[in-house]
C-alpha cells in the first residue's frame, strides 16, 4: 500500500496522518505517517495480504492531539508484489522524470496510467533493456500529470535489483541517440512528431524481501478468530444432529425388532391352540371306547315281523342240548 500527499510549505504547513488499513479477513493496521516530507511523490505504507473478492479500506485521519489543518489526504495506491502472503520478493521503486514535454500534447489522462497500450510497451521496453532484466521483473505503476513523472518497479533478489537501479542510473547520464533517454522521450510520443526532452531518476527506494513458513499466526490471519468460532459452531451443531439421527434410528430399530418378536409369540401361540384343537377332534372322532348297548328292532326275513331285541330269546348251543340228553 503506497501513499500520495502534496508537499509541505510555509503557506501549507503539513503535521501528520493516522492511518487504519483493513486486510485479510477482518485484519486491521493502524499506524501513522508524517506528511511534512517526501511530498508529492509515491511513498511505501507498508505489505499486507488481501484476498481477491474481499473489499479492503484505507481511512486516513488527522493525527490526535494535532491541529486539523496540518492534515490532507491524496491519494492510496494498491498494488500487488506477490501470489503468497508467505513471500515477498525483493523489490525497488524508481522514479524518472521526463520534461520538455506536457501530458496534454500525448493524451495522458492525468492520474492514471494511459490507455494508449503502445505509449505503455514502449516505456516498459525501455525501461527493461537499460535495467537488464526481464519483462516480469519490471512492471510501470504508474504516469503522471505535468512532466511526465513515470513510476517502475523492479522485483527479484536483493542484488540483481540493486544492479539493475544502478545500470538505470548510469545509462540516463548518457544523451543523444539510442540513449535511455532518448527512448524514453520516444515513448512519450507514440504516434507523434517525435520531440526533444530531457530524462533524470528523482529518487530510488528499497524494500527488502523475506520468505517464511506459514505458522499458526499466518493461519490466524487467513482464517480470524470470528471465522473459526463459527467454523467451530457448525461442527457443533452438526455432531449433534448426527448423535440425534444416530438415536432416532437405534430407537426405531429396536421398536420393529420388538413389533416382530411380538408377532412371532403371537404366530406360535396360534400355532399351538390350533394344532391342540385339531387334535381334540381327531381324539373325539377316533374314540376306541365301547359303546352302550343300543335298543333297536329287527325285522326278520322270513316274515317281516318287527320284534323286539330284548324280547328275542337265544336258543341254547347244540352241545349244551346233547348233554342235557345225555
Amino acid at each position: 500500500v503506497d501513499e500520495f500527499h502534496p508537499e509541505s510549505q510555509r503557506y501549507c504547513f503539513l503535521g501528520g496522518a493516522d492511518l487504519t488499513i483493513e486486510h485479510c479477513l477482518g485484519k486491521t493496521w493502524q499506524g501513522s505517517i508524517s506528511l511534512r516530507k517526501d511530498g508529492a511523490q509515491w511513498n511505501t505504507v507498508g505489505h499486507f495480504p488481501f484476498f481477491a473478492g474481499v473489499l479492503g479500506k484505507v481511512t486516513s485521519r488527522a493525527k490526535a492531539g494535532s491541529n486539523p489543518a496540518e492534515w490532507v489526504a491524496d491519494a492510496f495506491r494498491f498494488t500487488k508484489v506477490s501470489d503468497s502472503c508467505s513471500k515477498r520478493p525483493h523489490s525497488a521503486l524508481m522514479t524518472l522524470r521526463v520534461i520538455g514535454l506536457d501530458l496534454t500534447d500525448v493524451k495522458l489522462p492525468d492520474g492514471q496510467l494511459t490507455t494508449n497500450t503502445d505509449q505503455r510497451l514502449a516505456f516498459h521496453e525501455a525501461v527493461v533493456d537499460a535495467a537488464g532484466l526481464s519483462s516480469s521483473q519490471v512492471r510501470l505503476l504508474g504516469l503522471r500529470a505535468g512532466s511526465i513523472i513515470a513510476e517502475f518497479e523492479f522485483q527479484g533478489e536483493k542484488p540483481v535489483m540493486t544492479a539493475a537501479v544502478k545500470r538505470v542510473h548510469e545509462a540516463l547520464l548518457r544523451h543523444g541517440h539510442g540513449s535511455l533517454e532518448d527512448k524514453l522521450c520516444e515513448a512519450a510520443t507514440v504516434g507523434m512528431e517525435p520531440k526533444a526532452c530531457r530524462a533524470w531518476m528523482i529518487r530510488t527506494t528499497a524494500s527488502g524481501g523475506w520468505t517464511t513458513e506459514k505458522t499458526n499466526e499466518e493461519a490466524d490471519e487467513i482464517f480470524p478468530v470470528s471465522i473459526w468460532i463459527s467454523i467451530g459452531f457448525a461442527v457443533t451443531v452438526l455432531c449433534i444432529l448426527l448423535v440425534l439421527v444416530g438415536f432416532y434410528c437405534v430407537k426405531r430399530r429396536r421398536r420393529a425388532k420388538a413389533r416382530n418378536e411380538a408377532q412371532s409369540s403371537n404366530g406360535k401361540e396360534d400355532i399351538e391352540a390350533t394344532s391342540k384343537e385339531v387334535k381334540d377332534d381327531i381324539s373325539d372322532s377316533a374314540s376306541t371306547a365301547t359303546p352302550d348297548r343300543v335298543n333297536c328292532c329287527v325285522q326278520t326275513d322270513m316274515s317281516g315281523d318287527i320284534f323286539d331285541l330284548d324280547a328275542m330269546s337265544v336258543p341254547e348251543s347244540t352241545s349244551e342240548n346233547n348233554t342235557g340228553k345225555q
